[in-house]
């Protein structure tokens, strides 16, 4: 792993923060996107975990990417300081 983990590429180091993160059993996690620098393997594996994890976790999570913001049971938009609810994915 090396000190401070400078062996680990950036999506080892998010999976491993993503993991620290769970090991606590959060009621609540904030998550900015936390696959941005994964695979596409490893990415798959997160959103599965995210989806069982939701069960038990609120999860605010803030992405540009769509596989992401689809699993969402609500979505907001930030655009010119304003928040608004999202009733679909705007692609």
């Amino acid at each position: 792993v090396g000190e401070e983990g400078i062996n680990l590429s950036g999506g080892q180091k998010q999976l491993v923060a993503l993991a620290r993160a769970l090991y606590r059993k959060p009621q609540f996690l904030l998550l900015d996107e936390p696959t941005a620098s994964m695979d596409k393997n490893t990415e798959r594996f997160v959103l599965s975990l995210l989806e069982e994890v939701k069960t038990n976790a609120g999860i605010l999570l803030i992405t540009h990417h769509e596989a992401m913001a689809v699993q969402a049971d609500t979505m907001y938009q930030l655009a010119s300081k304003t928040l608004r609810r999202q009733e679909k994915l705007l692609v």
